[in-house]
Formats: C-alpha cells, structure tokens, sequence
C-alpha cells in the first residue's frame, strides 16, 4: 500500500549516516574526561529529539531518526554481549537472566519490524465515499475536510486520521512515531506497546547486568572509597565504553520508554488516543475536565483492553457514541460546581 517505505539512495546514505555517526561520537567520549563526555552523550541525545521533530513534519517515511536511534541500540547491545557478560560470575542465575535478555530482545526486535513494515490500519477505498465526495464537488460544494478525507477520497470515521507522513487515512490514529518511522494506528499500536514494554525490559536487565559487571571488578579494583572512588572505577579505562553506552546513555533511553510505557497504559486504561490528547478541541466524543482527559469510548478497564486487543478500526462510526454508564459514572464523580465550568464537549 501507499504507507510503504521507499528506499532510495539518499535515503540510504542518510541511514547509514545516521546509524554509524553516534556510535563514533560516543566511543570517543569514552576516552575523554567525565567533563567533557557527560555533555557529548547529552548533545546526541538531544540530536535525537531533534532529529525525530524534524523528521516527524516532513511529508514522508524517513528512516533517519530511526536509524539513528537503532544504532546506538545494536551497539550496545553487541557492547554487553561481548564486553558484559563474559566477566558475569557464572552459574544458573546469570543464565537464566542473559536468556530472558535475549529473549526480550528479540521480541523487541520482531515488533520493531513488524511496526515498521506492517499495517498501521489503513481504511480501505470506500466507493459510497468517494461518490458523496463527487457529489459536492458538482454542487460546487467543498466538502468538509474534517468529515471526508479528499486524499484518500473517503469519509473520515471517528478516531481516524490522515497521516501526511504515511500517505494514507489510518483507523484508531494514536500517532506518527519517528523512532520507528510508522503511524501507529489500530493494526499496529499492540505491537508498538510490545515495542516499548521490550524495550523498557531490555534496558532494565542491561542496568542490572552492568551493576554485577562493575560489582566484579569492584574489590580488586584498587580505588578509594566513596564518591571518588566509584569515579574512578566508571571511568577507568577498562570500563568507559561500558560507562558511557551502558550507564549513561541507556539511563537517557531508559528515561524515555518508561515514560512511553506508562503514558500509554495509561491512555489504553482510559481507551484514549494520544491524538486525542494532543487535539481534544477538534473531537465532539473527547471531553475535557480540567487536566484530565475522557472520550465516550471509554467502557471501563477491562473493556478497554478487550477493544484495544482486537484492534478495531471504527470504521463505520460516523458520530459521537453514547457515553457508557462506566463514563457517566466518572463523569458524575469528577465533576464539580467548580469543574463544570471547565467541562466540555469539542466539536
């Protein structure tokens, strides 16, 4: 379909950029002072941030951000596999944990592809559609562009949205994600969760491996004590790759998928789309009270999970459903004198 990724030379050449150019900055912050690699690891992440906006508002799939996430990713990952877990003391433990590391990985890795080259949940042609559209255009009428989606030529169902990243009108539209260049929508948000949950895993065993690998070295290492001496061993020459990949810039990564993760559980308890909390104002089924975001798709928790699991793409719903008594109950509890002021439906 339309959302496929192109491959090109220049696109290519960006990836392969992109993918290598961090690894390099980072390995040689690891020969440097910690006053000077500490702010080197900051600047890539930050490049990262900055890279993903960037490529989030270009009108295309573009692989850069991701390969320049990934790559840090693969290396250290070969990083802790061959400098990490020879030093493990051995015994059943550290195996049990170096497979369940594996085995996270590589689910992690099959929701990665499968994200980046699945469907997202594009809405399919839809000739009744296309016809009304048609229709207006011969009474000289523009049609709505929040009812009909004219690139696809087809009516927008609720929680739809046309992805100029992905080229298509992508069902249950939670976001366009640059780390993994896809839309996330209704056919591929499941395996986005399972992106992240592996991912926030993975990197937790990696912070627990790299505790016991410092531990190892720690008594013969011949340093100080206390703050000093913990200094010396992170950035002893042996260790500061590990240091750098492993400690520092895993903390920032880890940073950001524990943030993911919980937002997302979060809106998928609520049955709410980060689309959703990002334009509230421009959907009559989201509300808002105060802070707090509620849709009237929102059955409760275990309702929620049971639609989100099969993956619906709402494709016949064309008008605000009815709250649910779950949410007229919520809504009773949290409304306030106070808070109906605040209190609204956006059309």
């Amino acid at each position: 379909h339309r959302c496929k990724l192109v491959f090109d030379s220049s696109q290519i050449q960006r990836c392969i950029g992109a993918f290598v150019l961090p690894n390099i900055v980072l390995a040689a912050a690891s020969f440097l002072p910690i006053y000077l690699a500490l702010p080197l690891v900051v600047i890539v992440f930050a490049s990262l941030i900055t890279t993903a906006q960037t490529m989030t508002d270009r009108a295309f799939r573009d692989l850069t951000s991701t390969a320049l996430y990934h790559g840090v990713l693969v290396f250290g990952s070969v990083l802790l596999v061959v400098k990490v877990f020879p030093v493990l003391p051995p015994g059943a433990a550290v195996r049990i944990e170096t497979a369940v590391w594996s085995v996270v990985t590589c689910c992690m890795v099959g929701c990665f592809f499968r994200v980046l080259c699945g469907d997202p949940g594009v809405l399919p042609p839809n000739a009744e559609h296309r016809e009304e559209i048609y229709q207006h255009a011969e009474r000289g009428v523009v049609p709505n562009v929040h009812t009909y989606c004219l690139e696809d030529m087809l009516r927008k169902p609720n929680r739809s949205k046309f992805c100029k990243n992905s080229n298509v009108c992508v069902g249950r539209f939670d976001h366009y994600c640059a780390w993994l260049s896809s839309a996330i929508g209704a056919k591929n948000h499941l395996f986005f969760l399972g992106f992240v949950a592996c991912q926030f895993t993975s990197q937790l065993l990696v912070f627990h491996f790299v505790w016991r690998y410092f531990g190892v070295f720690w008594d013969n290492a011949g340093t100080g004590p206390g703050f000093c001496g913990v200094v010396d061993l992170l950035f002893g020459s042996a260790h500061t790759l590990v240091t750098v990949f492993l400690l520092m810039y895993n903390l920032l990564g880890f940073t950001f998928a524990t943030a993911m993760l919980f937002l997302q559980l979060s809106h998928i308890s609520r049955n709410v789309l980060l689309n959703e909390r990002w334009n509230a104002s421009r959907y009559p089924w989201v509300l808002r009270i105060g802070r707090s975001i509620f849709t009237l798709y929102d059955k409760g928790f275990v309702r929620n999970w049971l639609e989100f699991l099969r993956r619906p793409l709402h494709e016949s719903d064309f008008g605000p459903p009815a709250p649910s008594e779950h949410l007229r109950k919520i809504l009773l509890k949290v409304a306030s004198p106070a808070a109906h002021g605040s209190c609204c439906g956006h059309a």
